[in-house]
């Protein structure tokens, strides 16, 4: 596109008539390029750069493709970070599974000690790395790259790593309590970070977000994520009566104040999506 099919369209857009005046303005001659009194005509893109000497047509597509650049860079930057988060939620799910597989057709041995054993030396480590990784999301919260709430994301993670560094190891590992919160974090890892990615991929090929990529987000989020904080409260609860110490009874106490939130949340977003789904296809 040549300077002068740049400055039309920019003229275009704010209804401006070829020589940059409002679409009414009527010239003496019927052109303000020609001069009567010398004869002579000026080139119609020399007198609009006289008359708009900061040559805003240019400005805008400088702009325009700086913001598709940054744009681009932060779907770059999401699209990483949510795909190293799926992949190391994925890692936690397989080996659980791969262990479980293994384990039970073992026709020799204590099943169970297998079990604690392969939790402690190599399942909690892939879960306490996939829960640092996790931490991402907040880092994206924080800088604007997504539109979750920062302290809301912190409440999330922080209940997760606290406990899997603080309260597991007061229960074994490979306590049914524990084992069933690993297997809806993982779930909900899988499923959310990797639609966020999806996201972000159809975003980078210059395509909209896909309907059903959040659809299943807003549908299986709301199903893991009570019964991942209840398999955390079942946790604590466990804790609370084998101990009997009263700031561990004060703790399972407080979970539902901070569940109560963070689920308020997940189900208004799906509201507004599938409110918005069902008036676009009215």
């Amino acid at each position: 596109m040549t300077d002068l099919e740049k400055a039309d369209k920019w003229l275009a857009e704010r209804k401006l008539n070829s020589y940059g005046d409002p679409e009414s303005t009527m010239y003496m001659g019927g052109s303000p390029l020609f001069n009567e009194s010398t004869g002579e005509s000026k080139d119609r893109y020399k007198h609009l750069k006289e008359k708009y000497t900061d040559l805003p047509w240019l400005t805008v597509n400088k702009s325009t493709s700086t913001t598709t650049t940054t744009s681009t860079m932060k779907q770059i930057i999401l699209f990483t970070g949510n795909a190293v988060i799926h992949s190391m939620w994925f890692r936690v799910l397989y080996i659980l599974l791969s262990t479980f597989a293994s384990t039970s057709s073992s026709s020799s041995g204590d099943i169970g000690n297998i079990h604690e054993t392969f939790c402690l030396e190599k399942l909690r480590p892939c879960i306490i790395q996939a829960l640092m990784v996790s931490t991402i999301e907040l880092f994206n919260s924080i800088f604007g790259l997504t539109k979750s709430k920062p302290h809301q994301v912190l409440l999330f993670t922080s209940v997760r790593t606290g406990v899997e560094l603080i309260a597991a190891p007061h229960l074994p590992c490979n306590s049914y309590q524990h084992l069933i919160t690993i297997v809806c974090w993982s779930l909900d890892g899988i499923v959310r970070f990797g639609c966020f990615a999806l996201d972000a991929i159809f975003s980078i090929l210059g395509y909209n977000s896909v309907t059903l990529i959040k659809s299943i987000r807003y549908t299986v989020g709301p199903m893991l994520f009570p019964l991942g904080a209840g398999g955390e409260m079942a946790m604590v609860i466990t804790i609370a009566y084998q101990t009997g110490k009263w700031p561990v009874w004060v703790a399972a106490s407080l979970w539902p104040l901070g569940f109560y939130p963070l689920m308020k949340q997940l189900l208004k977003q799906r509201k507004r999506h599938f409110k918005k789904l069902s008036s676009d296809k009215q």
